[in-house]
């Protein structure tokens, strides 16, 4: 019986060693830092289409390290809701390996939109007119 046993566990090990390294070999890691710059960059030409000014954008968390993904093109598509703008809101990551989604998760944005605007250097009474003098043109958020 022993010569069976050790030749059963053989076997065994021979088949189940290349099922564990074949996903490992055709996988990739994608960190969260990587997927944040490609978020920042789409949020920024994303809300750009629908407001002027300096657009800064902040992620507060990510709910992965890294994902493993499979190997191919990756693709990381996010969306946000422009009908209802909002300073805080969430946007849509989407990760996409050779046009398949892999994962899809949502997270936390603050947006601040920050453009010159022309200020009120003093009280301007009602029969004043708007000049020079009494505005200023200043970068506000």
């Amino acid at each position: 019986m022993g010569n069976f046993e050790n030749l059963f566990k053989t076997v065994f090990i021979a088949l189940i060693f290349p099922v564990i390294f074949t996903g490992k070999v055709n996988a990739a890691v994608l960190n969260s830092q990587t997927i944040i710059d490609q978020a920042k960059k789409d949020i920024i030409k994303q809300v750009n289409s629908v407001v002027t000014g300096q657009i800064a954008v902040e992620i507060k968390g990510i709910p992965y390290k890294s994902i493993e993904i499979p190997n191919g093109k990756i693709d990381i598509v996010t969306s946000l809701n422009l009908q209802h703008f909002s300073p805080l809101t969430i946007a849509k990551i989407d990760i996409l390996a050779n046009g398949e989604e892999v994962k899809s998760f949502g997270i936390p944005v603050k947006l601040t939109v920050y453009d010159q605007v022309w200020v009120a250097k003093d009280l301007i009474n009602r029969d004043k007119s708007l000049s020079g003098s009494n505005l200023s043109l200043e970068k506000k958020i």
